[in-house]
């Protein structure tokens, strides 16, 4: 019997055991239990694996899927980037995660992707600079985002089509599960890279941020495209390789320069050690382009740097951690209680005392070993779908034979080590390590299998969906926490003011500084707004005032209080008159609004 069934038969039933038995686990597993889920999907579909009728299709199909052509290995990698960017825009959709920007660095980043399609990089500082004043944005001495522009270089174009605002971040994480499994296909063998694509779908950290124009899944392309830039080159050291190797290495400079180190150093030292096999003339002219093709984005940095600080060298980011952050820079700095940020908003105050001070003040050598052991627990958290899968790691220092899969594995180690410089290690920050991590796990199976094996490929496939949300009640892609008033806003201010509007958000001491709506985050510049979104700076509102009575007095005032809006489903507004009419009010006595 077992010969009549054909290569579409050994697929359905693969499929149907991939899929059937995580979602007859979903079912039947109470939700007190399903963190325990995983395990009992890897010993069912072990045990089911083995059976007579099935062992025969799962050992035909994982051979016909371990050596593709490359014809076949193209393909297959565009099938993955269309189906990955589809399966992430639709677990979204699936878990009602809110499609817009929530936090602090989606505003800036989608501010700085629409200067840079207007052509720009900065503005000149407002005149009323101080009610535009907000996290991770310069209002002094110009009006610019502090981060760096390789994110925003990637979105510029999508905001200029128009697109939705995911539309970047989803493709972008689709391509990186695409060429993840490319890498390790190369490297390893097709069935590790469909375990790489179930690694990197599994990982909560790619999926969370790939409907988020922030730049973390952009990173985890670009250091995937290092790797894949340098396999190619190392083949025949062609030069053309070369130039891709160089735009990579430089965008990935200007997205996330820390991270691009982790990736570009052994890709460096892994080229030194193969340059006795190229000739001299070679060996200068991949040097020069890879420097060519580099060399427009530093100079693009180095424009943003000298036009928003003064320095060429000194980046905005930097100038905001000194300004607004003291004491968060790079290092272990000595803890100076008297330091205090230079913003006079009371948000940022609050967010430097309440939810960063204690990490800036346990920066420290003595707490080194402590805080070493807790990232490496954030960067599983964040790149292994399931606990378990942690184990195979194990296995992993017995398959560094070949130089190239090192190299590839060398970039998780370099980037813990360098980020303990940093006081801060966010849940999302390993996320450019899931190729990584991913393609470290297909080795290991690898390993344990000597390639030949298709029973515990399976069983890790098997877990990996598992672990997905769709499958596991007890899994919600939501991490960061709810913005009620910036979903208030974005649902319903448009229908509640008359256009065009100047709204004033009053901040509280009890409010969250975690979230922060005043981002006039649909143009480059705040006056081009048709509602424009400012502080209620309570006294000094006669200057906000006065100003757009002098250049736009039909604009509409409206107050919103932040503490008034809590837990409400219907926005609720002050209105305050046109801006002659509210100048005239506040001229006349006492600001009561």
């Amino acid at each position: 019997m077992t010969k009549t069934i054909n290569d579409f038969q050994c697929g359905a039933i693969m499929l149907g055991m991939l899929l059937g038995v995580p979602l007859l686990a979903s079912l039947l597993i109470p939700a007190g239990y399903a963190p325990y889920e995983p395990l009992v999907v890897l010993l069912a579909v072990a045990l089911l694996a083995r059976l007579p009728i099935l062992s025969h299709p799962i050992s035909r199909l994982s051979e016909l899927a371990r050596h593709p052509s490359p014809r076949a290995a193209r393909w297959t990698a565009l099938a993955i980037w269309l189906l990955s960017s589809a399966y992430f825009l639709g677990t979204a959709l699936h878990q009602h995660r809110d499609l817009f920007p929530r936090i602090h660095d989606e505003h800036c980043y989608l501010i700085q992707s629409r200067m840079i399609a207007a052509g720009r990089l900065w503005m000149p500082q407002h005149p009323l600079a101080d009610f535009f004043d907000t996290f991770y944005m310069l209002v002094h001495p110009v009006y610019a985002s502090i981060y760096f522009p390789g994110t925003a270089l990637l979105n510029a174009p999508f905001v200029r089509l128009g697109c939705p605002y995911w539309t970047m971040p989803v493709l972008v994480a689709g391509l990186t599960v695409a060429l993840t499994y490319r890498v390790t296909t190369l490297l390893i063998d097709g069935v590790a890279g469909w375990i790489a694509v179930a690694m990197a779908l599994g990982a909560y950290g790619l999926r969370e941020f790939s409907t988020m124009v922030m730049a973390q899944a952009p990173m985890a392309l670009f250091g995937v495209l290092i790797l894949w830039a340098w396999l190619n080159w190392r083949k025949e050291h062609r030069l053309p390789w070369a130039i891709v190797l160089g735009i990579c290495c430089g965008w990935a400079a200007i997205t996330r320069p820390v991270d691009a180190l982790a990736f570009a150093l052994p890709v460096a030292m892994a080229m030194l050690l193969d340059w006795r096999q190229i000739p001299p003339w070679r060996r200068l002219a991949t040097i020069v382009l890879i420097l060519a093709a580099a060399a427009p984005f530093f100079a693009l940095q180095a424009i943003l740097n000298r036009g928003t600080t003064g320095s060429l060298l000194s980046t905005p980011y930097q100038l905001y951690l000194q300004q607004d952050m003291p004491g968060s820079g790079f290092g272990f700095h000595p803890f100076n209680a008297a330091t205090r940020p230079l913003s006079t908003l009371p948000q940022k105050t609050q967010y430097w005392q309440t939810v960063r001070l204690d990490e800036i003040r346990q920066h420290t050598l003595r707490h080194l070993p402590a805080d070493l052991a807790w990232r490496t627990v954030v960067i599983a958290l964040c790149t292994l779908p399931s606990g378990i899968l942690a184990l195979l790691l194990l296995a992993v220092p017995f398959s560094l034979k070949d130089r190239r899969r090192s190299i590839v594995l060398c970039a998780a180690p370099l980037f813990l080590l360098i980020y303990l410089f940093n006081p801060f290690f966010l849940a999302h920050y390993p996320v450019p390590l899931v190729p990584v991590m991913a393609f470290a796990i297909a080795l290991a199976v690898n390993v344990l299998t000597q390639g030949r094996d298709s029973f515990l490929p399976l069983m890790i496939l098997a877990v990996c969906i598992a672990s997905l949300p769709e499958f596991r009640h007890d899994i919600h892609d939501g991490t960061i926490p709810a913005m009620p008033i910036s979903k208030l806003a974005h649902d319903q201010l448009a229908s509640h003011v008359q256009a065009p509007a100047v709204v004033l958000f009053r901040f509280a001491p009890t409010d969250k500084s975690v979230e922060e709506p005043v981002y006039n985050d649909d143009v480059i510049w705040p006056d081009d707004a048709p509602i424009i979104r400012a502080h209620d700076l309570g006294p000094r509102n006669i200057e906000i005032a006065r100003y757009y009575a002098a250049h736009r007095p039909n604009r509409q005032f409206y107050l919103l209080d932040r503490q008034e809006n809590q837990n409400r489903t219907t926005l609720l507004l002050h209105p305050l008159g046109q801006a002659d009419e509210y100048l005239h009010r506040l001229e006349s006595g006492p600001n009561r609004d």
